[in-house]
């Protein structure tokens, strides 16, 4: 085991009883067999978690078949092959009951160029998620899932924050604005250090028994792509 792993193992909130393979099976799950494309970074792919996320909290939990397009430290505005749009992009032509999409904390730390709701210049944060989300509303069954981590100090983040509520009042996606939420962002100190490996990546314990459960309350609480 490399050595990062095997520090990352020796996290509380990494410990084996907080694997979401060891989720009680929802056997009357709506989600059953539905499938899900998660596109991301750090947090999408589980960098403080040996891997585990949201999309393996929803296979254990509801049996849902995703797709997890994540790859560490990369953008939403599109610098190269490896930032979001330019990977959504192989996906295009295939379709999903649901697509999430990451409101990526690198494009507030590396300072890349935000844009508005209303930009088209792919370089920008905006311009490429307006993008993203256009190529969504293609091969995604219902409206994009934006969601934001929970809250950490970082303005430009604040801003990004600010902008997707802009384009989610207009209709465009579905905003999970975890970074806003005061009964999330009301987790002890205790509870911080059991969830959370820093100030952005979650633990196992982290996605499972804090924020899982919001994401998951907050797809089930929106209309089924069927139309039940």
């Amino acid at each position: 085991m490399a050595m990062r792993e095997m520090s990352l193992s020796l996290l509380p909130g990494n410990r084996l009883p907080y694997s979401p393979s060891l989720f009680e099976e929802d056997k009357d799950s709506p989600l059953l067999g539905e499938t899900m494309l998660f596109l991301g970074s750090s947090v999408t792919r589980g960098y403080g978690s040996l891997g585990d996320s949201f999309p393996e909290c929803f296979h254990w939990m509801d049996g849902v078949i995703f797709t997890k397009e994540a790859v560490d430290g990369t953008t939403l505005a599109d610098k190269d092959e490896k930032s979001f749009l330019s990977r959504l992009k192989n996906h295009e032509g295939e379709t999903f009951e649901y697509m999430f999409v990451q409101l990526s904390t690198n494009d507030a730390c590396q300072k890349v160029p935000l844009g508005n709701k209303d930009s088209h210049d792919t370089g920008t944060t905006f311009g490429s998620l307006n993008e993203i989300l256009g190529i969504g509303s293609k091969i995604s069954a219902t409206l994009p899932i934006v969601w934001s981590n929970p809250y950490f100090k970082n303005e430009r983040y604040r801003e990004m924050v600010a902008i997707c509520k802009e384009i989610a009042a207009e209709g465009r996606c579905l905003f999970l604005n975890l970074y806003e939420d005061p009964e999330v962002n009301s987790i002890s100190k205790k509870e911080r250090r059991l969830y959370l490996m820093d100030d952005i990546h979650p633990t196992k314990a982290g996605y499972r028994d804090w924020l899982f459960p919001y994401i998951r309350d907050f797809v089930l609480d929106f209309p089924r792509p069927d139309g039940e």
